[in-house]
Formats: C-alpha cells, sequence, structure tokens
C-alpha cells in the first residue's frame, strides 16, 4: 500500500527543537492545493478553551456560500495554508466540513503530519472524535505515516481523555498496529512507535485480520528497533518512574525514557541540579530521547 515519502530524520537536537517551535509557512490562499497522498487505511492539563475569530452568522450565508466556503477550507487544510484557514474559519467556514474521504481540517493535519494546523484545529474548537471512511481516528491516521511529533499531541491528556488510543479501525487494526504494519522501521516509524508506547497505548491487541500483536508484526517484518522498544515496554515497569526517567534522558535511553513516562513518571521532574528530562536529553544531544520528551509535550 502506497505511503507518503518521508522527511528526514533530524541530524541533531538543535535542529529538532527549532523545526519544533517554529511556525508552519503559510502558502498563498489562491495557489493550487496539492491532491490527498492517498486514500490508503487511515492510518490519540487542561483542556484549550477554543478562541475562535470572529464569524458572521451562519444565517447570512446562503447554503452554497457555506458550500464553497467550506470547500476553500479544505483545500487551505490540504495544502496547510494557515493564514487562509484561519481567514476561513473568520468568515464562518465549518472546521467540521467533510472532504471525499471523510476528512476534516483535524483529520487533514494529522494525516499529513501539519502539527501547527492540527493545534489550530484545536484552539478553534475542532471536533476530535471524528472518524475517517475508514472508521480512523487522527492517532491512526498519523501513526500510519510516522508523525511522531503529531502522535505525542494526540496522547497529550486534553485530547486523550476525547478519544480512544486503542480504537480499532474497519481493517482491524490499531494506531499502534498501523505504525508497524504499514510502517518500514525507519528512525520516524521507530520514533512513533516509541511515542505510543510512552503514551500507554495497549501493547497486546491482535489484529482482526491477522490474529497478531503489534510486537509479532513487528518480527515478522525484522523491524529490530520496533521490536526492542515494544518488548521492552511490555517487561516490568521502573520502581520509581520519574529516577528512571532522568537517568534515561541523560544516558541516550530513549526506550527507557518511553518505559518511564508508560509508567507514569513527570515529564517535569527534576534531578539535583534541577534539570528537566528534556534538558539533560538535549544537553548531550540524545535526539531519539528528545524526540519522545517534546513530542509529549516535555
Amino acid at each position: 500500500m502506497p505511503r507518503r515519502r518521508r522527511r528526514p530524520s533530524f541530524a541533531i537536537v538543535a535542529a529538532l527543537v527549532l523545526a519544533l517551535t517554529a511556525c508552519s509557512n503559510a502558502g498563498s490562499e489562491d495557489a493550487a492545493p496539492p491532491r490527498p497522498s492517498d486514500t490508503s487505511p487511515s492510518t490519540p492539563g487542561v483542556t484549550p478553551t477554543p478562541t475562535p475569530g470572529p464569524t458572521f452568522s451562519r444565517r447570512s450565508l446562503s447554503p452554497d456560500e457555506q458550500d464553497r466556503l467550506d470547500e476553500r477550507l479544505i483545500a487551505a487544510a490540504w495544502r496547510n495554508d494557515l493564514r487562509a484557514v484561519r481567514r476561513l474559519l473568520d468568515l464562518g467556514a465549518d472546521l467540521d466540513r467533510r472532504d471525499e474521504t471523510q476528512q476534516n481540517t483535524f483529520l487533514i493535519a494529522a494525516s499529513e503530519g501539519y502539527a501547527d494546523l492540527l493545534e489550530l484545529a484545536i484552539r478553534r474548537g475542532a471536533d476530535v472524535t471524528l472518524h475517517d471512511s475508514f472508521d480512523g481516528t487522527a492517532l491512526i491516521r498519523a501513526a500510519e505515516r510516522g508523525h511522531w511529533r503529531v502522535v505525542g499531541r494526540l496522547l497529550q491528556p486534553d485530547l486523550r481523555r476525547r478519544s480512544d488510543p486503542d480504537h480499532v479501525n474497519n481493517l482491524g487494526w490499531t494506531a499502534l498496529h498501523e505504525a508497524v504494519v504499514l510502517g518500514e522501521g525507519t528512525p520516524d516509524d521507530a520514533a512513533t512507535v516509541r511515542v505510543l508506547a510512552a503514551g500507554g497505548v495497549d501493547l497486546q491487541i491482535p489484529s482482526v485480520s491477522s490474529g497478531r500483536t503489534p510486537l509479532e508484526e513487528a518480527v515478522a517484518r525484522d523491524q529490530d528497533a520496533v521490536v526492542a522498544t515494544l518488548r521492552r515496554a511490555a517487561g516490568a515497569a521502573p520502581a520509581v518512574p520519574d529516577r528512571a526517567l532522568l537517568r534515561s534522558a541523560a544516558s541516550g535511553d530513549a526506550d527507557g525514557v518511553a518505559v518511564a513516562l508508560r509508567a507514569g513518571a513527570d515529564l517535569e521532574a527534576r534531578d539535583g541540579r534541577g534539570r528537566t528530562p528534556l534538558q539533560l536529553a538535549t544537553a548531550a544531544d540524545h535526539v531519539a530521547a528528545a524526540q519522545v520528551l517534546l513530542a509529549l509535550g516535555g
């Protein structure tokens, strides 16, 4: 099944942090929108208060005007045009309008790895419980394509409690299954599995189609890094999760970071010098460990 070409992994933590904090580029509203990447199986604090901009009353728009506005919103979402999305929402476009693949702005952002668009949709009050035409959640769509940053955002408490991170789509797969079955064992795929494990997804659900767990699927595909992560995550939890998290972050043990977070470690735990796990990981250029921490809000 064809998959969208992946962006290369970051070479150093500095580039990683910059990429995660930079704003998305906003293109021209009138540029031709790209085609959706595919319609393959779609492939998860305080809840933020939606902050919609000024909008016209829906009653001031005729049905045809509403349709045209909504279609422009979908096109802007596919091309990740944040400026146009904001403007169209302010004009009264429906944030939960679906396209032919049953995706709205929120699901498109998850599917394509548009982290800033995802955050904008969340702030504007998107319905985060909607599923696509394969009965897939936003988490499933992001996991399928190795978008580990988006996966981590969807597993943060404000979104996790509003959706089921272990939802099974109509192909019989969870988000973790899709990260393995439709993954290729690349660094982004491995990071995605690590973030899913850290976020507490169920590791043991068998696929409806094959009857195999994600670990068994990874073994069958010789995805060694993924196998190591899943075996470690399925093992015994650390006795003192915060201490284990700090130790793993400092040493660059990314799987150890995932296991500690899965066991309930605090992202804001501090060592004897007041340093957080993320500070420890970035200070030593431990990219893989920093990815997990950043994705889950560290």
